[in-house]
């Protein structure tokens, strides 16, 4: 498992879904992640084994094009 920092970009939702990360354990544990969710504009509690980094290379052009 890749290890994820504050502002990734990830997929969730089996891949139908991208976000960012905000916080990178929830509630005192490390097994969820705090994902925010552009298209909703709002942020979702997830479990870090469902989630998948996207290549850092993309970094860049997911934050222009959300910005």
């Amino acid at each position: 498992m890749a290890v994820l920092k504050v502002g990734d970009w990830v997929l969730f939702d089996d891949g139908e879904k991208v976000g960012r990360i905000v916080r990178t354990s929830y509630g005192g544990r490390e097994e969820f992640c705090l994902i925010t969710n552009g298209e909703q504009g709002f942020s979702s509690v997830r479990l870090k084994i469902s989630i998948k980094p996207i290549d850092p290379a993309f970094n860049v052009l997911l934050t222009s094009v959300n910005k």
